[in-house]
């Protein structure tokens, strides 16, 4: 499930990727070459995910590398375009590789944004597809609150991803899950994800929930019973459910990261 893996939880980085509002909805990037590779999970200044392939020009345009066409992108679109639609996919939390290729990591990245919307999942990126895409990573930018001075933790439900930024820059972005929106009896009073902005009170790294009866191994809690933590049932189903009303996690080293690199008083930011 989860596509933004490779084994042994290696991870290629760069450094100085940088994120600019555009009009439109696009992500602008001005890209360098991968400079490292590592099995630590560690947090790289300015990276918002790993990048591949060759660089996109230092100074990109928009139209170079951020603005989704209003139709659908295909094998035979640009690959301007197909660069645009990699880079969205980027930015809302797929492992994408910028290179220009409709190929098959492409599609399975397109799948796993259908999948994360609902949506039918043919990895095709239709023009209902490019469309929800282009609404929902809203020109690569960054909710004001989690703009502030030092560590955020922005959880964007539309996207389903939790960012970690500190002094407004992206360090790392986690596909996440929620609670369903309307409610669910069954689930209890936090059924729902809450909205609004909250600080970490509590955490366990071995937490357990008394009232499912379920581990939530790296709980920090932010409002309420409602925290985060990584969910085993997450990472072998994915989104074929919701949570119970935590945002969930699906990797484990990343929950770990996350637990490791959030002290008590976090400022957490959760919106739609």
């Amino acid at each position: 499930m989860r596509i933004s893996r490779i084994p042994g939880d290696a991870f290629i980085l760069s450094v100085a990727v940088v994120v600019t509002v555009s009009v439109g909805a696009g992500v602008a990037l001005a890209a360098t070459t991968p400079t490292s590779t590592t099995n630590q999970l560690q947090p790289v200044a300015g990276v918002i995910g790993p990048q591949f392939g060759p660089p996109l020009p230092a100074r990109a345009t928009v139209s170079e590398s951020g603005v989704l066409p209003p139709t659908a992108v295909t094998p035979k679109s640009s690959p301007a375009d197909i660069s645009a639609l990699q880079t969205n996919l980027r930015w809302v939390g797929n492992w994408s590789i910028v290179n220009g290729k409709y190929d098959k990591l492409t599609s399975k990245n397109v799948s796993l944004f259908q999948w994360k919307q609902n949506m039918t999942r043919s990895g095709i990126a239709d023009k209902v597809t490019v469309m929800r895409l282009s609404e929902v990573a809203r020109g690569g930018t960054l909710d004001d609150r989690c703009k502030t001075k030092g560590i955020v933790i922005c959880v964007d439900k539309s996207q389903l991803v939790t960012r970690y930024v500190k002094n407004g820059k992206v360090l790392r972005i986690i596909d996440s899950n929620i609670g369903p929106e309307a409610g669910d009896p069954k689930f209890g009073q936090y059924s729902v994800t809450r909205e609004g902005t909250f600080h970490i009170f509590e955490k366990q790294e071995t937490g357990f929930s008394s009232l499912y009866g379920y581990p939530m191994p790296f709980f920090m809690a932010f409002s309420g019973g409602e925290g985060f933590h990584y969910s085993a049932y997450f990472d072998q189903a994915g989104y074929v459910d919701t949570s119970m009303g935590c945002v969930t996690l699906d990797s484990f080293g990343d929950a770990r990261w996350l637990f490791d690199h959030s002290p008590m008083d976090t400022k957490v930011v959760i919106y739609s």
